[in-house]
């Protein structure tokens, strides 16, 4: 099963409402949201991918079939006013940079079977040549609504492929996951799927805010961040966090807890859970990432039991690292990497204890690809891209790295076919 989790600290969206948390040092956010932060990266091929987890774009269980192999890096660079689209290659250690464009706020992704871009100021999805990725023949979807006009109408957050056919692109602009069609030569949206349901009285704004997502067989989990900010712009999650999840066989929410009155979904401890989505498939249990307020430490990574769809508290909070969260990346059921603040320490799962040494400092980003590693860096003497061994944590490119793509700083990466 191949594995990818990518996490992001560097976001380059002057417009998502998290900047005014302090956090827009990220990417899914992380991957900002899904691009870094968690996304995690989060992708799998054949049998499923993994924003942490394991099959799918983004993360399944297997049981969802998508027919190809993710074996490359895209990677979007950034000067918060420019950008540009490069990819590396782990096998032969080959950057490759592509050309750049006035474009602001970009973030890679895949949509089966080809590497995607978001373009989150603009609301449009790009889907990549599969022969050509950096060339110029590329299919645009625009993802905003009959008279929404950009910047910022839907702000995509992550493309989480479903099927060989079908994608879903959460937006952090409006309460709706949009469904795209991928079949033949014009892909286009063929729906949206209506997350009204989850708006709170006690969130005054209006919007669930959906920051993530991940596929585990075949239900979507929807991680709806639903803060709101006051007058000083400080943070509130009056109405708590929350796990949406939707049937992909038919695109309808499970209502996973009508026990509770008044709740739908799967409550969560933590909030703002941008920081990575992980299916921990020995454990059957979903990890969440979430940073809460990004001015104190208090977030943490817990565990959803997927048996019961209920949260089982925190394995690790902020408090105990003594620092933010910015992400994290799941290598197997014994095995993780956190970022903390800017530093990247092993996780070991079994007796939940965290490394004292980190593999790397001063990172702003981490993508996990199989068994590698990636951290990068963006600005600075150690500016680019290195690799590590994820099951020991040694650092494979102390020779030949960083890799750095052009004059534009790495501002978030993807795995992709």
């Amino acid at each position: 099963m191949q594995r990818v989790i990518w996490i992001c600290v560097i976001s380059v969206c002057g417009c998502d409402d998290r900047v005014a948390t302090g956090m827009i040092t990220d990417g899914p956010v992380d991957v900002m949201p899904g691009d870094g932060g968690g996304d995690r990266a989060d992708n799998e091929a054949p049998d499923g991918q993994d924003e942490g987890a394991r099959p799918d774009t983004p993360d399944v269980d297997g049981s969802v079939s998508i027919t190809c192999t993710l074996r490359r890096v895209l990677v979007s660079t950034s000067n918060f006013a420019s950008s540009g689209l490069s990819m590396f290659d782990p096998i032969s250690s080959t950057a490759m940079v592509g050309p750049s464009a006035a474009q602001p706020d970009n973030v890679p992704g895949w949509a089966p079977c080809r590497g995607a871009v978001l373009h989150r100021d603009r609301g449009v999805l790009t889907l990549l040549d599969p022969l050509d990725p950096l060339g110029t023949t590329r299919v645009e979807i625009d993802l905003n609504p009959a008279g929404g006009s950009p910047p910022y109408a839907t702000n995509p957050q992550r493309v989480l492929s479903v099927s060989n056919d079908r994608a879903y692109v959460p937006v952090l602009a409006r309460n709706e996951v949009v469904i795209v069609d991928l079949q033949g030569d014009s892909p286009t949206v063929s729906s949206r799927i209506d997350l009204s349901s989850f708006v709170s009285a006690a969130d005054p704004d209006g919007l669930v805010e959906a920051v993530d997502a991940i596929l585990i067989g075949d239900r979507a989990y929807l991680a709806l961040a639903r803060y709101s900010f006051d007058m000083a712009f400080a943070i509130h999650f009056d109405a708590g966090s929350v796990l949406a999840v939707v049937d992909t066989t038919t695109d309808a929410l499970f209502d996973m807890d009508p026990a509770i009155a008044g709740v739908q979904g799967i409550e969560l401890e933590g909030n703002n859970p941008w920081r990575g989505l992980a299916f921990d498939a020995g454990n059957n249990r979903l990890l969440v990432g979430s940073t809460g307020d990004g001015f104190a430490l208090d977030g943490g990574i817990e565990a959803i039991d997927l048996s019961t769809n209920r949260s089982i508290g925190y394995l690790l909070t902020e408090t105990e690292l003594g620092a933010e969260i910015n992400g994290f990346a799941f290598f197997d059921p014994t095995l993780a990497y956190v970022l903390a603040g800017r530093d990247v320490f092993p996780w070991n799962l079994t007796a939940n204890t965290v490394g004292t040494t980190p593999i790397a400092i001063d990172i702003d980003g981490v993508l996990l690809l199989e068994d590698r590693v990636f951290t990068w860096t963006r600005t600075g003497d150690a500016a680019g891209l290195r690799m590590f061994d994820a099951a020991d944590g040694h650092e494979l490119t102390r020779s030949v790295g960083p890799w750095t793509f052009g004059i534009l700083p790495i501002s978030a990466l993807s795995a992709m076919p």
